[in-house]
C-alpha cells in the first residue's frame, strides 16, 4: 500500500482500491529432494487370517533401487549437461539438499539409467534424419585403448542436429568417413557440413542428399589472411559480416522463414556476388600455399554449397549449433584426456 498520509484525499475522504498496476522480476526456487512414500493395501481373509495379498509397488526406472525417475533424470541431466563428476555431484546432493549417496551409488543410478535412455536413441535417430535440415560435426578426444601400444587412441563423437533441438550422437574408433556416411546414407534432402572430405561421397552423382556449406568454417580461413597481414582478407570479412547482419535483424525482428528469404534475396544475394566476384578475380594472382590462397580454394570450391542458403530461409548460414554443442563436449574431453594423460605417465 502507499505511505498512510497518502490513503487520504485532500478532502478528508479514505481512498479506495480502483485497480492495480502489476510488476514483475525473476525469481528462483531451489529444487529439493523429498521421499515419495507409496502406500500399498494388504488384505487377509478376516476369518482365516492367511493368504494375504498386496497391490504391487510401482514400477521403477532401475530393479530394486531407491532413486525416483525425477531424480534419476536430473542426475543424467546433471551429469552429462552440466558436466560436474560424480564426487562434486555427491557434494551438492549432501550440502545443497542434505542427501548423501555414495558416489559408486550414484555412478550406479547414472550408468542403469543411460540404459534406459538407448532404447529412445532409434527413434530420435529416425525422427532426426527426416527433418528438413541435418547439421552434422565432430570432435576428437583421447579414449582408454588396451590393444594400442600406447594405451590410448584418438577417438571421434560425430553430432547430428536437427530442427527443435533434436540432437544425437555417434562414436567412432576413428576419423573415417565410414562414420558419417553410415549414418547419413538414407538421408534425403538438406546436410550441412564442414570442409571434411569424409562427407564427399553422400553427394556425388544423382545423391538425394544436397550439400549445404558453411560460412563460419570459410571465414575462419580469411581471419587466417588478415591475421597474416594481408588486406583482401580484411575485405573478405568485412563482406561477410554484412551477411551475418541481415541475418541478426531477421532475429531480432522474429521474421518467418519466407520472410528472411525475402531479405537475403534483397540484401545478402548481391554480397555474396560481390565475394566471389573479387575472389574470381584474386584467385590466378594468389599463391595456393598462403593463408589467403587456401581461404580462396576453400571457399570457390564450395560456392554453390555456400550459397544455399538462398534457397530457403530455413537453412542457416553456418553450422554453428553443432560447433557450439562440441565446445561443451571439450568441457568433458580436457578433463577426461587430463585424467588419461596423468595415469599413463604414472604407468
Amino acid at each position: 500500500m502507499p505511505e498512510e498520509e497518502k490513503c487520504t484525499c485532500g478532502c478528508g475522504e479514505k481512498k479506495r482500491i480502483i485497480g492495480h498496476e502489476m510488476s514483475e522480476r525473476l525469481d528462483f526456487e531451489p529444487a529439493r529432494v523429498f521421499v515419495r512414500q507409496e502406500k500399498r493395501p494388504k488384505l487377509a481373509c478376516n476369518k482365516c487370517r492367511d493368504s494375504v495379498v498386496r497391490a504391487p509397488a510401482s514400477e521403477m526406472p532401475i530393479e530394486r533401487a531407491t532413486v525416483g525417475p525425477g531424480l534419476l533424470a536430473h542426475l543424467i541431466v546433471g551429469r552429462f549437461n552440466d558436466e560436474p563428476p560424480a564426487y562434486r555431484r555427491q557434494h551438492i546432493l549432501e550440502h545443497r539438499y542434505g542427501v548423501r549417496i555414495p558416489t559408486s551409488t550414484l555412478g550406479y543410478w547414472i550408468g542403469q539409467g543411460v540404459d534406459l535412455l538407448k532404447l529412445l536413441v532409434p527413434m530420435l535417430k529416425e525422427r532426426k534424419l527426416k527433418d528438413f535440415l541435418v547439421q552434422t560435426d565432430d570432435t576428437g578426444f583421447l579414449v582408454l585403448d588396451s590393444d594400442d601400444p600406447r594405451g590410448r587412441k584418438r577417438g571421434h563423437i560425430w553430432l547430428y542436429v536437427g530442427e527443435g533441438g533434436n540432437v544425437f550422437a555417434e562414436y567412432t574408433p576413428d576419423w573415417s568417413a565410414e562414420g558419417p556416411q553410415e549414418i547419413l546414407k538414407q538421408r534425403e534432402g538438406y546436410i550441412q557440413v564442414d570442409g571434411y572430405a569424409g562427407y564427399d561421397a553422400l553427394f556425388e552423382g544423382d545423391s538425394p542428399r544436397i550439400a549445404v556449406g558453411c560460412w563460419m568454417h570459410t571465414r575462419r580461413g580469411f581471419e587466417k589472411a588478415h591475421q597474416a597481414g594481408d588486406s583482401r582478407g580484411t575485405t573478405i570479412l568485412l563482406l561477410i559480416q554484412k551477411i551475418y547482419a541481415v541475418e541478426r535483424e531477421a532475429n531480432e525482428d522474429a521474421v518467418s522463414p519466407e520472410q528472411r528469404l525475402k531479405r537475403r534475396l534483397e540484401y545478402s544475394a548481391r554480397v555474396v556476388e560481390e565475394i566471389f566476384g573479387l575472389l574470381d578475380q584474386w584467385a590466378p594472382v594468389v599463391p595456393e600455399k598462403t593463408p589467403l590462397g587456401k581461404a580462396i580454394g576453400y571457399a570457390r570450391n564450395r560456392r554453390v554449397q555456400l550459397t544455399r542458403f538462398l534457397e530457403d530461409g530455413r537453412i542457416p548460414l553456418d553450422n554453428g549449433e553443432p560447433e557450439r554443442l562440441n565446445r561443451r563436449i571439450a568441457l568433458i574431453r580436457n578433463y577426461a584426456e587430463w585424467r588419461i594423460m596423468r595415469s599413463w605417465s604414472a604407468a
